[in-house]
């Protein structure tokens, strides 16, 4: 009694263990079954979801989702016989065929050739073979044949298949014959192209290994025209050479100068890293966009033209960029560049050297469309001078910004003075 009570209260209390366990158990093995297939006659090559199988009749194939699966049968001299099986968890399904022969006579071809490994082709469809090997389930008649290899010329033929017989076939493959070509050029260095295919090569060079009959090579060399012809592949082992003299492209020169020198040249929107005066050589002929930059100085852009053979001259004169008197720029300079400068200035207004001039005399103020921010001749409606000034009826604050301090009495009389006099560049 008292074991069974003991062995009671142990189990008692695994059940609370494993009552208290089921929260923690671990997740059970995703559903998994066979199938068992068989076959009468055995030796059939096994489908499965239309993916072949290495394996024939009789087999299991083993761990398989579960679920709907399509098995197929095939071999040679029977029909395709499918069904379709359901896979349960921990399960072996199984699954018998009885093959039905073929009611159409069938017999086989077996095709070998010299060398190996030609594709095979049966009434004009590729088989997926290469020889050696044999082609089964051919309905009896005559079929044709087509055996094709690199490098060598296809062979056609006929073959009589007989019921229930094996027909052997051995051919022999006629190898293409082969030749050379070697190519010269003056100048040399010219990149060849066969049947519009760059060959890596460039003169002189042997293209080696090209097929008989006729092939379409070029020729092509920075500065001259391409060259085009036709060569004949003798019979292998035999090499033709061909000589070719390239013909120049018309070419002529420019020779660019500027007052002063030393603007950089850009042609056609390209920089030519030279800089005036100098010569661009060997330009196609006709027209040519030139651009001449030089600090300090408008950029000076125009259209040039070369002629084949020449060497034609363009001389410029760079017209200055206008700057504000020095001692006005200074003012700016202490005072206003510090924000006022660059491609995207406060209110447009660069006021750095080469820009000052162009961004004031004579320009609209944004703040006040009506005034010009300098006026030549009146400084009391120059609106840059009533912003410097702190003049009533302005708009925002008083210039430079960040004053107080502004600018001193001096320095705005300096301004004043040069715009009454006409605000002239220097």
């Amino acid at each position: 009694m008292k074991h069974i009570i003991s062995v009671g209260t142990i189990l008692i209390g695994a059940c609370f263990f494993a009552c208290d366990k089921t929260e923690k158990s671990e997740p059970a093995d995703e559903p998994k079954g066979n199938i068992q297939i068989s076959s009468t006659p055995a030796g059939a090559v096994i489908y499965l979801d239309n993916v072949k199988t290495e394996n024939v009749t009789p087999f299991t194939i083993a761990d398989l989702d579960t679920g709907l699966h399509e098995i197929r049968l095939s071999k040679s001299g029977y029909f395709d016989d499918s069904v379709v099986v359901r896979v349960q968890d921990g399960l072996t399904a199984t699954s018998s065929f009885t093959l039905t022969l073929l009611t159409v006579p069938v017999g086989k071809i077996f095709l070998t050739s010299t060398p190996a490994g030609a594709a095979i082709f049966l009434d004009a469809n590729p088989t997926g073979k290469i020889t050696p090997d044999t082609l089964t389930s051919v309905l009896v008649g005559i079929h044709s044949i087509k055996l094709t290899l690199s490098n060598y010329a296809d062979s056609t033929f006929s073959v009589s298949v007989s019921e229930n017989v094996t027909t052997s076939q051995s051919i022999t493959m006629r190898a293409l014959p082969f030749g050379n070509i070697y190519l010269h050029s003056a100048p040399i260095g010219a990149a060849i192209f066969l049947d519009n295919v760059n060959s890596g090569k460039v003169t002189p060079d042997t293209l080696k290994n090209i097929s008989s009959g006729d092939h379409a090579v070029k020729l092509t060399l920075t500065n001259y025209f391409d060259s085009t012809f036709t060569v004949t592949v003798p019979n292998a082992n035999q090499t033709v050479s061909q000589s070719i003299t390239m013909r120049a492209l018309p070419v002529g020169n420019l020779f660019i100068s500027s007052v002063p020198a030393g603007a950089a040249i850009f042609r056609n929107g390209t920089n030519s890293g030279k800089l005036t005066p100098d010569t661009l050589k060997n330009l196609t002929p006709g027209n040519h966009t030139i651009k001449l930059t030089l600090t300090g100085y408008f950029d000076s852009t125009f259209t040039a033209t070369v002629t084949d053979n020449q060497t034609t001259d363009y001389g410029i004169t760079l017209r200055a960029i206008p700057k504000v008197p020095l001692v006005i720029q200074n003012i700016f300079n202490a005072n206003c560049t510090r924000c006022h400068f660059g491609s995207n200035p406060p209110q447009g207004q660069n006021l750095t050297e080469n820009f000052a001039y162009l961004h004031i005399v004579n320009v609209a103020s944004n703040e006040q469309p009506g005034l010009k921010r300098i006026l030549p001749g009146n400084p009391d409606d120059s609106y840059l001078v009533r912003k410097i000034q702190g003049t009533p009826g302005i708009s925002l604050s008083q210039m430079p910004q960040d004053g107080p301090p502004f600018l001193s009495q001096a320095e705005i009389d300096t301004i004043r003075s040069w715009v009454t006099n006409g605000a002239l560049p220097r």
